[in-house]
């Protein structure tokens, strides 16, 4: 007998059908385990679990603690205490927490930079050079 969920050809023995139909067939819609409410075809519930569900655990850029993917902007803006801030004042880069302490760290290439008066520092974005207009 032939499966009539939309996109599979597949046939199976009329005893198995329903178990095929409701377990079994990668065409299946379900829901995602994490409850983020997102339904999708069983064959692509792990790249949307690894890739797309706002419920994933990702880890901060800046302090590498983990979070949910949907919290991620959040965090890395306003809570994360690792995350790099500019002054608004004078537009240049200062240190939040011991941000500034970490070799390597985002912040601490933006302080070693050889000149910085020609570049604009966007936070979350590569520097840009400044139009001299």
């Amino acid at each position: 007998v032939p499966c009539d969920i939309l996109g599979c050809f597949k046939s199976v023995p009329y005893d198995e059908l329903f178990l095929h139909k409701s377990e079994k067939c990668m065409h299946r819609i379900v829901a995602c385990p994490s409850g983020c409410k997102a339904a999708v075809k069983a064959k692509f519930l792990a790249d949307h679990q690894d890739n797309a569900c706002p419920r994933r655990f990702l880890k901060c850029r800046f302090c590498k603690d983990e979070l949910l993917a949907m919290d991620q902007e959040y965090h890395e803006t306003k809570q994360c205490p690792m995350r790099p801030s500019l002054s608004v004042a004078s537009g240049t880069p200062r240190s939040v927490g011991s941000f500034g302490s970490r070799p390597g760290s985002p912040f601490d290439m933006l302080m070693n930079m050889s000149d910085t008066s020609s570049m604009r520092v966007i936070p979350g974005f590569a520097s840009e050079p400044v139009s001299k207009a």
